[in-house]
């Protein structure tokens, strides 16, 4: 019996409610709370959406930097070529994590008169500062398959579960969008520290 099914069998009285059944306090987690606002913001997502949603929390933003050059290079293209779409991010958006990071999403950025060689000094310094650990990815992927079970999203529980255990083998490398996300919100940002988009004022 996997983990998901064994899961749901234990939440399920708790989740149909009853009597005596009382609904579980909700999880404190930072991670497990920014996961359930991007859920809600982006319905569209789908299971790698999900994971590299939690992967940077985790690992941060240090895959993204082949080097300084092509960082800025990489930047300066998708600032000049952000294409309009319906749902509008904020500036800031939580991923938690240890130490916390924060997608700062390029179109509020860009409308702000945000200056892009700051923001990518604190992209390339999150890179430098993040502490990638694959023991803190297993058990927030853990936390994450647990929480979708708390919400009814059974099936989006399971292909986490199932995409985990085959990443877990490769030591949960980076992973795109899925074409879906891509098509519906057309993501960009960039993946800094909680405490230098704080000194810079992009998040409160």
């Amino acid at each position: 019996m996997s983990r998901l099914t064994m899961a749901a069998l234990l939440l399920a009285p708790l989740l149909t409610g009853g009597a005596a059944a009382q609904q579980p306090a909700p999880d404190a987690d930072i991670q497990m709370i920014a996961l359930d606002g991007e859920l809600q913001a982006h319905s569209e997502m789908g299971v790698t959406d999900v994971y590299k949603f939690l992967y940077q929390g985790i690992f941060g933003p240090g895959h993204a930097i082949e080097n300084r050059d092509a960082a800025t290079r990489y930047l300066g293209e998708e600032m000049a070529n952000l294409r309009p779409v319906e749902i509008m991010d904020p500036l800031c958006q939580p991923l938690g994590g240890d130490p916390s990071m924060v997608r700062i999403h390029l179109r509020p950025f860009a409308a702000g008169g945000g200056d892009q060689s700051v923001l990518l000094d604190a992209f390339v310094s999150s890179a430098e500062s993040a502490r990638p650990d694959p023991t803190a990815m297993e058990k927030v992927l853990d936390r994450a398959v647990t929480r979708l079970i708390r919400r009814n999203r059974y099936q989006l529980a399971g292909q986490l579960e199932d995409l985990a255990g085959e990443l877990a083998e490769a030591g949960y490398p980076p992973v795109h969008h899925s074409d879906k996300y891509v098509a519906a919100y057309g993501p960009a940002y960039r993946v800094v520290l909680l405490e230098l988009a704080q000194q810079h004022g992009w998040c409160q």
